[in-house]
């Protein structure tokens, strides 16, 4: 007689790595995705009334020759950032 050895069951699904439900659920992942979206253009609203320059005066010249100067020197920082990266681009 030989003994009776209980079956083991059989795991159809794996413990380990299952699937994640959140990609699984499109009415979960669009409310994160809007929630995400509401924070990124919330934050973008904060980040724009920290650069609130209405109180610094060279930052608001009066005449057009300010304005001329100002646009240069714009100009003039826009150039440099752009030889840097071109420098920086050549190089790696």
């Amino acid at each position: 007689m030989s003994p009776c050895i209980p079956s083991l069951p059989v795991l159809r699904e794996s413990h380990y790595n299952r699937p994640m439900s959140f990609l699984g659920d499109p009415r979960q992942r669009s409310i994160a995705l809007l929630a995400t979206g509401f924070f990124l253009v919330v934050a973008l609203f904060v980040a724009l009334n920290a650069f609130n320059t209405t109180n610094i005066g060279f930052l608001n010249p009066e005449t057009s020759e300010e304005t001329l100067v100002f646009t240069g020197v714009i100009v003039l920082i826009f150039l440099v950032l752009m030889a840097g990266l071109m420098l920086l681009a050549r190089t790696s």
